[in-house]
């Protein structure tokens, strides 16, 4: 067969429509479809991310409540040494009721939420007990020597920032009475931390967030705490450390008749994952009051607005706050 002279030899006949190289336009074109599907799977290995943190944040905080309401209970059986003072002897309703506050003082030493809880000595009747001489031990190594004091703790470099999370380290790592410590052996690493700075202890959530706990929350609605603020006739459970009703306010005597006790449970929770707390923590400071001391109803009753009471969600994102009262019942 005769080769065309047109077509030198050694070289393929190429068709004018086949090119080489993409134009620009088409490799932009490219680049913007990898980015978008980049950025998708981005997402959605976030959103992943995200609700791995969730769900180990609601385990941590069902395993703190385990522990905790373990501690609550207790109270309700608890041994207390009861001033006979004021005709107590003689009169069961005010027997009653210096053993009520002989409790709710315990609860405040035990199962402190904040600074002052751990820095102020108890009320007249009731002794120091040994988890509130641990906590101040440890306070001790954390804070240092009172410069004025030097064998009380330095309180004073003591944030009150993330108070009730630090309050709650003290609580999940005092020894038991064997010397064991089962609540903070349940902690990770990445569980604990100190993000304010100031020497104390915090647990973390899943976002690296503090866990804050409050004692006291009695304008907290929840599913353990049906109402927050409420009057008689009273749609709440009865405070169960006070069957017989000798609390002040069942007869009137601290606020108007109608605004009655209920039962208060402590309240765990997250920011979750938006970073915001939204629950009003309160600047209450649990000391002898008048008539009684370390009244959890105190800042609550009667409701003033804009004065909202320690509990009370506020802002709109208090939704997504992981906490124990919802964790129950998941």
């Amino acid at each position: 067969m005769i080769r065309p002279a047109s077509v030198p030899l050694g070289h393929a006949t190429r068709h004018p429509a086949i090119r080489t190289a993409f134009t620009l336009v088409e490799l932009m074109v490219v680049v913007v479809i990898v980015g978008m599907l980049a950025s998708a799977v981005l997402f959605a290995m976030y959103g992943l991310l995200d609700e791995a943190k969730g769900d180990r944040t609601k385990t941590q905080i069902a395993r703190i409540d385990r522990f905790i309401m373990d501690r609550w209970e207790a109270f309700r059986t608890r041994q207390v040494r009861v001033a006979m003072s004021g005709g107590a002897k003689t009169n069961p309703m005010l027997l009653n009721r210096n053993r009520l506050n002989a409790i709710r003082e315990l609860m405040r030493l035990e199962l402190p939420d904040r600074v002052t809880d751990v820095a102020t000595d108890p009320v007249s009747g009731v002794s120091l007990p040994t988890l509130a001489r641990g906590y101040r031990r440890k306070c001790f190594i954390l804070l240092g020597p009172d410069p004025g004091n030097p064998s009380k703790p330095n309180y004073s470099r003591w944030s009150t920032s993330h108070e009730g999370s630090e309050c709650l380290f003290l609580i999940l790592t005092a020894l038991n009475e064997d010397g064991s410590s089962a609540a903070a052996d349940s902690l990770a690493p990445s569980e604990t931390g100190d993000t304010d700075g100031d020497g104390m202890l915090e647990v973390l959530d899943g976002w690296g967030k503090p866990i804050e706990f409050i004692r006291w929350a009695p304008g907290f609605v929840s599913d353990r705490q049906p109402y927050g603020i409420v009057l008689s006739p009273l749609p709440n459970p009865d405070d169960p450390f006070d069957p017989a009703r000798v609390d002040l306010r069942w007869t009137g005597i601290t606020t108007p008749p109608g605004y009655c006790p209920f039962a208060l449970y402590p309240l765990i929770f997250s920011a979750g994952p938006d970073g915001l707390y939204d629950i009003n923590t309160g600047t209450v400071v649990y000391a002898a009051t008048t008539p009684v001391a370390n009244d959890p109803y105190a800042f609550m009753f009667p409701y003033v607005a804009g004065t909202e009471p320690v509990g009370v969600s506020i802002g709109d994102g208090s939704a997504d706050n992981f906490h124990n009262h919802w964790v129950e019942v998941e």
